[in-house]
């Protein structure tokens, strides 16, 4: 009975779609070398965690050149929130970065972002 089983689900296509194990390997594409600090961000989310103070999000910002590391509690994940935190807590100290890198979360894909970006002119990886 264990062999018709495994016979079973190698020749069930539901079965393969949801195995674990095979995934497509890509190699890692190497970021482009950055001659100036600050000018290349890569900012993601992190959380939700147990709030404190009302913050429960974190937004991590490390610069390419410096590996400088910052974490902004943000109280949620809105566009508004994320990019009033960027222009507090990053821009102000370091500057406009020339180029930032995000995953393709939708809090990064937004109209406020994309407006924000347009007008400062930072160009999004």
């Amino acid at each position: 009975m264990l062999k018709d089983i495994a016979k079973w689900t190698r020749c069930c296509i539901p079965c393969q779609r949801c195995k674990v194990q095979r995934h497509t390997v890509s190699p890692i594409q190497p970021f482009a070398p950055t001659v100036e600090r600050f000018q290349n961000v890569h900012i993601d989310l992190v959380g939700p965690f147990t709030p404190s103070d009302g913050f429960n999000i974190l937004l991590t910002c490390i610069d390419l050149y410096t590996r400088w590391p910052e974490v902004i509690p943000v109280s949620d994940i809105s566009a508004e929130a994320v990019a009033k935190s960027f222009i507090a807590n990053w821009i102000s100290c370091f500057g406009v970065p020339a180029i930032i890198a995000t995953d393709q979360g939708v809090k990064f894909q937004s109209r406020l972002l994309y407006s924000l970006k347009q007008m400062l002119g930072i160009q999004q990886i």
